[in-house]
């Protein structure tokens, strides 16, 4: 890094200033429809309709996997909604003893959930 650095330094530099800097690799769920709406417009597009429909509505992705043969699992809290019923499997954040449950409450537990499916993942793959 040391002996490219003198060169490799003002080449990104101007490079940044020609083309400007790299896109986001993250998009907000606004940008990411805005996206999907501009290919499903192109003409040389692969995703049609029902697809574009489907990547709107949480119901319909799932739907779209379980059609193309994956499972699905959902975390959900209060009742599990309509997602409980489509998904694969379903883990359902409980109410309180109190009876309460908070959105904050259930989002804490779907951290822990996924932290605790990542660390198996992770685990899976360094087995194999």
């Amino acid at each position: 890094m040391i002996i490219a650095y003198p060169i490799a330094f003002p080449v990104a530099c101007t490079l940044n200033k020609l083309l400007g800097h790299a896109l986001p690799t993250m998009y907000s769920h606004s940008e990411l429809m805005e996206i999907v709406s501009e290919h499903e417009d192109s003409e040389h597009s692969r995703i049609d309709a029902d697809e574009v429909r489907d990547a709107r509505d949480p119901r319909g992705r799932v739907a779209l996997a379980l059609e193309r043969g994956g499972k699905v699992a959902a975390l959900v809290g209060y009742d599990g909604g309509a997602l409980r019923e489509l998904a694969s499997c379903s883990v359902v954040v409980p109410a309180t003893l109190a009876g309460a449950t908070s959105t904050p409450h259930v989002e804490g537990f779907h951290e822990v959930y996924h932290h605790l499916i990542c660390e198996r993942l992770r685990q899976l793959v360094a087995a194999s």
